[in-house]
């Protein structure tokens, strides 16, 4: 994902997930977006 953080173009990321489905579940992954959507 790329954002325009300022009036300058930047590439924004405070952290990242990685996973497949066979490691995580669906819930683990809702559960990590749901949390780390708040910083934005």
């Amino acid at each position: 994902m790329i954002r325009k953080t300022r009036h300058v173009d930047d590439f924004w990321a405070s952290s990242y997930y990685c996973g497949t489905a066979g490691h995580v579940s669906a819930e683990a992954v809702a559960r990590y977006i749901r949390e780390n959507s708040k910083r934005l």
